[in-house]
């Protein structure tokens, strides 16, 4: 199977989105930016003996590398519109690759984020990349830059979660979690697993982050504070 059938078989799905001019198939894509916003760019790269283990499963890699991307696109108080993958693969059989793309695929039909190009090469190992575009309005974007000192920090899940399933994979982790403000012991050892695997992204809209956000004018709303002393986190 050559590059041309392998992204017609599992990656060209024929449904052109909103501001999709043109799509998978040509040199490159056409977008149409909707009126008044500017574009927010996020690249992330998953390698195979690095990010995840090489007996990981398909869909969990396809997933988990759109799941970071929008991380980083909710952090920008941004909307996800399009990507782009790059895939670098050792032989692998129909099922890994249709695996691979149902997972990709999930994650992004999650967020209405449409796949509108990308590129496949072999190698000696799962190398892969998404590019993803998304939309915020003209100044709005959330920068590092806007922190102040006093700020309050917000963080989606639990700190260490997907470092814990991972330490776990690699069979060098203790069962401790952090949850409600106390220390307790619980078996966590699926519960990780799955935050390294299948990560999920903030569930919370750019306008709720723009809403909390130490970036903007108004002042930040009181919010309970927890103490981490002497406490792991073990999330996201």
């Amino acid at each position: 199977m050559d590059e041309f059938e392998l992204i017609r078989r599992f990656f060209d799905r024929g449904d052109a989105g909103p501001g999709i001019v043109t799509g998978i198939g040509d040199d490159g894509a056409v977008l149409t930016p909707s009126p008044g916003t500017e574009q927010v760019q996020v690249i992330d790269t998953l390698v195979e003996g690095v990010h995840f283990p090489a007996d990981s499963n398909a869909a969990d890699i396809g997933y988990r590398v759109v799941a970071v991307n929008l991380s980083d696109i909710a952090a920008m108080g941004a909307r996800p519109r399009w990507m782009t993958l790059a895939l670098t693969l050792p032989p692998k059989d129909q099922q890994w690759l249709s695996g691979f793309a149902n997972g990709l695929f999930a994650a992004a039909s999650e967020f209405n984020v449409a796949l509108v190009g990308g590129d496949t090469t072999s190698g000696d190992a799962v190398v892969v990349t998404v590019h993803m575009t998304g939309e915020v309005s003209k100044g709005a974007a959330l920068l590092r830059s806007g922190a102040r000192v006093g700020d309050t920090v917000f963080v989606s899940g639990t700190c260490g979660d997907a470092a814990a399933g991972l330490a776990l994979q690699n069979a060098a982790f203790a069962t401790r979690r952090w949850r409600n403000d106390s220390c307790v012991r619980v078996p966590v050892s699926s519960w990780a697993r799955n935050w390294s695997e299948r990560p999920a992204p903030s569930s919370m809209s750019p306008t709720d982050l723009s809403a909390i956000s130490g970036s903007c004018s108004r002042p930040v709303p009181q919010v309970r504070r927890s103490t981490l002393n002497g406490c792991p986190c073990h999330g996201r």
